[in-house]
């Protein structure tokens, strides 16, 4: 496969940028579940952490979007 079709006809970029999104979404959620069981969390850890999982989850919703519109 070339970096053509990689790009164009497998549509590497949306799916590359969407498998980094749910990893660091992953991670981010583990972390703070981790965090809270062996403490508790400030009211800016929990905005930190929710503010992380939004933004990580914007490319996820445009990835699917425009999937559904067949681009």
């Amino acid at each position: 496969m070339t970096f053509e079709e990689f790009f164009e006809k497998a549509r590497g970029v949306r799916r590359s940028v969407l498998a980094v999104c749910i990893i660091w979404s992953s991670a981010t959620i583990g972390s703070g579940l981790y965090l809270m069981f062996t403490r508790e969390l400030n009211g800016a850890e929990v905005t930190f952490l929710t503010a992380v999982v939004a933004l990580m989850q914007v490319p996820v919703a445009f990835y699917f979007q425009t999937r559904r519109d067949g681009k």
